[in-house]
């Protein structure tokens, strides 16, 4: 190898040969570098170890080089995609939910009658029922209804058959009749001696008389037991109603006994009468809910055995104490109280024992102003604001105060300066605090 030093500035001139061409260098027996591999150590000549070593420095720092460039390639990328996503964010929320930014939801102010309900299952009743039966020892003598007739006041069911009441409504009436005889004899003695001059004869008449008149009086009422007994055979409806139930009574059957042949029986549970012109519905309302109840509200009834009839009924009865049970807890432990609900123009289908689901309106407004629940905006609790559009465009929005009429689960009646058709921003979730700019938090109107 040739180690002659040369003075700067002769490099050329060394590597020229002596007819002026241009000396081969050790460089030049390189393949370049992004066409040919690394050359093992030991496989090359001593000759050329200096260029491989330069060769091998040249490819580590570009190799260094091109790694940094892919970091600051990455790194420079994720600035970008951050500066977009604050970019679309702020863009988000300086739109304000606008109509044409389904990001943030509007919806429309409505017209409705509001209605917040308090919901509960019963079972349809008469309004009225009774049990009518004679109380007598006897016989049934003729059954004059059947199940499902309408009867009137006073109308006859039934008759029985006991002599024994006639006959002694018969003595009682001829008891009277010597009573009242035995009266006007005392009378008529009382006259003969009341002019003359026999005090004592005028004291003991007069007495006579007046025994004779409490004995008249005695056996006028024993007599009109009698008859009332015997009336009594006669069985009829003390209210205007519909035969639910003959009670098990049959023409021949053997009342008021302990005895009686079998088949004919002897219990006498009575023909039960319902006034179904009217019906009620009895439900269990929790002790959350029972404070919103009061006597008058309306309320909806529906039957799971009768699809599409919808009945209107009106709370007519609170209960003071809770409903019975250990502790006064209802069904599943909760604290219960009974409402009852009067039907007032059922549906002829209706009949007692049917399931009923009922729907008390705790609170009614006809014709109110609503919105979604998730529309209120407030910063304390205690006012309420919407955030209504007004320019769709660009989202722009302002801060209109409202006042709350009532609020359900889902819905809220307002009044205020909103009108109907004004679009708001609804199911941002957010409250409290003063609104921020870019959120829709424009100007406020009271």
């Amino acid at each position: 190898m040739d180690q002659t030093q040369h003075a700067p500035g002769q490099d050329t001139e060394k590597l020229q040969n002596g007819n002026g061409a241009r000396k081969d260098s050790p460089l030049d027996k390189l393949p370049p570098i992004d066409q040919a591999p690394l050359t093992p150590p030991g496989q090359i000549d001593d000759d050329d170890a200096e260029s491989a070593l330069a060769y091998q420095s040249l490819a580590r720092h570009r190799k260094e080089r091109r790694r940094k460039k892919l970091v600051r390639t990455a790194i420079a990328a994720g600035i970008v995609a951050a500066i977009v996503l604050f970019l679309a964010a702020r863009s988000l929320f300086s739109n304000g939910g606008s109509a044409d930014n389904p990001t943030i939801p509007t919806e429309s102010v409505y017209r409705d009658d509001f209605r917040e309900s308090v919901s509960g299952t019963g079972s349809a009743k008469p309004r009225e029922q009774v049990s009518v039966a004679s109380g007598l020892e006897g016989e049934v003598l003729s059954i004059d209804v059947a199940v499902g007739d309408t009867v009137s006041e006073g109308q006859i069911l039934m008759t029985v058959k006991n002599d024994g009441l006639g006959e002694a409504a018969d003595e009682a009436w001829y008891a009277y009749k010597d009573a009242e005889a035995a009266e006007d004899a005392a009378q008529e003695a009382l006259n003969a001696v009341w002019y003359g001059d026999d005090q004592a004869a005028k004291d003991s008449a007069y007495i006579a008389l007046k025994k004779a008149e409490l004995a008249t009086e005695k056996a006028y009422s024993a007599y009109e037991d009698a008859v009332k007994k015997a009336e009594d055979r006669t069985v009829r409806a003390p209210i205007a109603g519909t035969v639910v139930s003959l009670g098990g009574a049959v023409v021949g059957q053997r009342l008021g006994t302990t005895g009686g042949s079998e088949g004919q029986g002897s219990a006498n549970t009575g023909i039960q009468l319902a006034d179904l012109s009217q019906m009620s519905v009895v439900v269990q309302v929790s002790e959350v809910d029972i404070t919103k109840v009061e006597v008058g509200q309306t309320a909806t009834v529906t039957f799971s055995a009768l699809p599409g009839v919808v009945s209107d009924a009106v709370v007519s009865e609170i209960a003071t104490l809770s409903s019975s049970g250990e502790g006064g807890y209802g069904v599943g432990g909760n604290v219960t109280y009974a409402v009852t609900l009067l039907i007032e123009n059922p549906d002829p289908q209706l009949k007692p024992g049917m399931t009923a689901s009922v729907s008390i309106d705790v609170q009614y407004i006809p014709g109110a102003l609503c919105v979604s629940s998730n529309a209120l905006m407030t910063d304390d609790g205690e006012t309420y604001y919407l955030l209504v559009v007004t320019d769709p465009a660009t989202g722009a929005t302002e801060q209109r105060f409202v006042t709350v009429l009532a609020e359900s689960s889902t819905t809220a009646a307002i009044e205020g300066n909103i009108a109907e058709g004004d679009a708001v921003q609804s199911g941002i979730g957010w409250t409290g605090g003063e609104p921020e700019a870019g959120m829709g938090g424009g100007s406020v109107v009271y």
